[in-house]
Order: C-alpha cells, then sequence, then structure tokens
C-alpha cells in the first residue's frame, strides 16, 4: 500500500476490500464435509469387541506393558480402562 496519510491508506485498503473474491484466494484452507464421516467410522471400529478382545490377548502374552502418554495432555492420552484390566488379580504381576 502506498499512502501519504490515513485517510490514503483508508481508500486503499477500501479498493482491495472491494476487489477481493473469497472464492478465487489460494491461502484458504478449505475442510471437507467427508472428513467427519470418516472420523466417526474410525472411533467406531475401534470400539469393536474384536479390537479390544485382541487388546486382551497382546496384555495377557506381554511381560511388560507401556503406556505412551502425550506430555501436553497426560490425563487426556491415558487410558484408565488398560489401567484396571492391568490392576486385575491376574495380571498385577505386568
Amino acid at each position: 500500500l502506498k499512502a501519504e496519510d490515513l485517510d490514503g491508506f483508508q481508500g486503499e485498503a477500501d479498493k482491495m476490500m472491494d476487489g477481493y473474491k473469497e472464492e478465487k484466494d489460494t491461502n484458504i484452507k478449505r475442510e471437507l464435509d467427508y472428513k467427519d464421516e470418516v472420523s466417526e467410522r474410525v472411533f467406531e471400529k475401534g470400539q469393536s469387541r474384536r479390537i479390544w478382545g485382541e487388546l486382551y490377548k497382546v496384555i495377557d502374552c506381554s511381560d511388560v506393558v507401556l503406556m505412551i502418554l502425550d506430555a501436553r495432555d497426560p490425563m487426556g492420552t491415558r487410558s484408565r480402562h488398560v489401567e484396571a484390566i492391568l490392576k486385575t488379580k491376574d495380571r498385577c504381576h505386568k
């Protein structure tokens, strides 16, 4: 913007805004609607009994179980369900 004073600056900015077309702006990231549907299906699959059954098998066969937590949100990334499983009488040695 080339302006001598504040009013000139305002006029230049107004001209630029009048010529602005959002659909031609390549700097805007556009979200696609199908992303939400895919992520919901992924979460549903993660709750299936088959996957929990596989997790129980892996825990039973393991000598050591490590839980990796995100330092930015440790309480949100820990699995209380897995902790409860490991505290049961037959798995307390892990």
